[in-house]
């Protein structure tokens, strides 16, 4: 079989007899440059016991349905490993309306074992194989038909070391215990919610720098209006609207056509249909869907800071002894936000995270917990 699908008889060939294997590892390559949905260019496959059965899928054949290949991801016996899958699984899901099922991703694998913080592909293979990647198809647009040798193989070399990484890193997870965490964590790139694209909520991709009511109604109505136009036209946001010029017109009342032309940099290119139909969305624009919420006071206390001090050292002292990444424990917003309230709605101390930091961060901003230096080295402790 060539190192590239475009035929459908091969394709339906190529899955079933991936069928019996019990992980397969996957990873595909896109372009979203000039568009709101990623462009889906190629998926790479390879089988978890075969070093032959890899294969590239070429989505853009024209002559290919991807039905059997989306059956594979669905069938919950067979696991599927990826690495920082966020991306693909929003691919996955836009297309088929449908979640895979059964996902190991090795990036949070690699940071729940204390290889870093996000660790990219081309970092883990050296730092687990001791292999380098050839880097020289890395910017390859993968849109342009025909591919050759140099770029298969490198979009190959991405499913190919992943078997070996997985299988690696699978029995270091196993020998701590940590299953658990890779679970809690792959749920959430498994949740609908995550590549929630609703208009009514795009406004909460933006920096609120006000608390005005009526300012935030027409914030909110601006962002939902452009990101509706965006989906149906398949274009990136800000070449419908900047950000900075939405950020403008929700400062103002608009009240006629001409208020938009009278806004800097408002673009010229619009549909008079979509903007009639924006102005009278902003008329209605009173009082707000949501509020957001009240943005925290930089100007912290001294014992507030005193605290948070107090916490990365925590931090950085449980992440040392637990070997795993300071980012996939607490973030220094987390950091912050239990400086404030042991009540703090964040991840740090929720779960698993709330087991092996968030009960000692907030001992230890109790005066439960105390801190001393052994050995030129800093210790923490229960008090009794």
């Amino acid at each position: 079989m060539s190192k590239i699908i475009t035929r459908q008889a091969d394709l339906e060939k190529f899955c079933a007899g991936l069928k019996k294997e019990s992980f397969i590892t996957v990873d595909t390559e896109f372009i979203r440059d000039s568009s709101y949905w990623s462009k889906l260019c190629l998926i790479q496959v390879a089988a978890g016991s075969r070093e032959s059965a890899v294969a590239a899928i070429d989505p853009l054949s024209g002559n290919i349905d991807l039905a059997p290949f989306y059956d594979l991801l669905l069938d919950k016996k067979i696991l599927k490993v990826m690495h920082g899958s966020r991306q693909d699984i929003e691919i996955f899901y836009h297309d088929t309306g449908k979640m895979p099922q059964s996902v190991f991703d090795t990036q949070i694998a690699g940071m729940v074992c204390g290889f870093g913080d996000q660790i990219g592909y081309e970092k883990l293979v050296k730092t687990i194989l001791g292999k380098d990647i050839d880097k020289s198809s890395r910017f390859t647009d993968w849109s342009k038909r025909p591919l050759n040798d140099r770029q298969l193989d490198y979009a190959l070399s991405d499913v190919t070391f992943l078997r070996d990484i997985y299988k690696k890193i699978a029995a270091m997870i196993e020998k701590s215990g940590r299953d658990a965490w890779i679970e809690e964590e792959v749920s959430v790139l498994l949740s609908p919610r995550t590549y929630d694209m609703d208009p009514k909520n795009a406004w909460k991709r933006l920096k609120v720098r006000t608390h005005k009511k009526d300012v935030i109604a027409r914030l909110q109505v601006l962002a939902a209006w452009r990101e509706e136009i965006a989906q149906k036209q398949n274009r990136p946001r800000n070449r419908i609207l900047r950000d900075d010029v939405l950020q403008n017109l929700a400062l103002h009342k608009i009240e006629t056509r001409e208020d938009f032309d009278k806004t800097r940099r408002f673009p010229r290119d619009l549909p008079e249909k979509a903007l009639m139909n924006l102005l009278e969305r902003l008329k209605k624009a009173k009082t707000p869907a949501e509020m957001p919420e009240k943005q925290k006071q930089r100007g912290l206390t001294e014992q507030a800071a005193a605290i948070i001090e107090l916490l990365r050292v925590l931090l950085k002292y449980v992440c040392e002894e637990e070997n795993i990444a300071p980012k996939l424990l607490a973030s220094a917003q987390d950091l912050e936000d239990i400086a404030l309230s042991d009540k703090a709605d964040v991840p740090a101390l929720k779960g698993w995270r709330y087991d092996v930091f968030g009960k000692k961060a907030l001992a230890l901003k109790h005066g439960e917990y105390a801190v001393a230096i052994k050995g030129g080295k800093i210790k923490f402790f229960p008090l009794p």
